[in-house]
C-alpha cells in the first residue's frame, strides 16, 4: 500500500484505493474522504428535523427575543445552529470505525514517529 495516497497494488499492478476494497455497505465520496452509511433515511430524517425545528425557533421565537429582550441571544442562537450543523455534517460525513489502523510498527511505539 502507498503511504502518501493509500492505494493497494493489485497483482495485476492496477491500483485501488482501499475504500474500493471495503467490503461493508457504506457509500463513499471524494475519493474515499466523506463515508456515509447505506441508510440515507436516518440521515435525512436528521436534516428535515434540525432545520425544521430551528425554522419554528426563527418564525416564533426569535422576533420576540430580537425586539423585547436582546438581538445578541437570537445571533449567538444562529452561530450556535451553524455550528451543531457543521458538527453534524462532519459526523454523517466520517466514520471512524472503518478508518484503518496503523502499521504494525506503529502500533507497538506509540507516540514516536517512524524514519523510513
Amino acid at each position: 500500500m502507498c503511504k502518501f495516497c493509500g492505494h493497494v497494488f493489485q497483482p495485476d499492478n492496477l491500483p485501488k484505493y482501499e475504500y474500493e476494497l471495503h467490503p461493508g455497505q457504506n457509500k463513499f465520496f471524494c475519493k474515499g474522504r466523506w463515508i456515509m452509511a447505506s441508510r440515507q433515511s436516518i440521515v435525512s430524517f436528521t436534516w428535515v428535523a434540525f432545520v425544521v425545528l430551528y425554522g419554528v425557533f426563527l418564525a416564533f421565537s426569535a422576533p420576540y427575543i430580537w425586539e423585547h429582550l436582546t438581538p445578541a441571544l437570537v445571533v449567538i442562537s444562529a452561530v450556535l445552529a451553524i455550528w451543531a450543523a457543521s458538527n453534524l455534517l462532519l459526523t454523517q460525513l466520517t466514520d471512524p470505525g472503518i478508518v484503518p489502523r496503523g502499521e504494525q510498527q506503529e502500533i507497538a511505539i506509540p507516540g514516536e514517529e517512524l524514519m523510513g
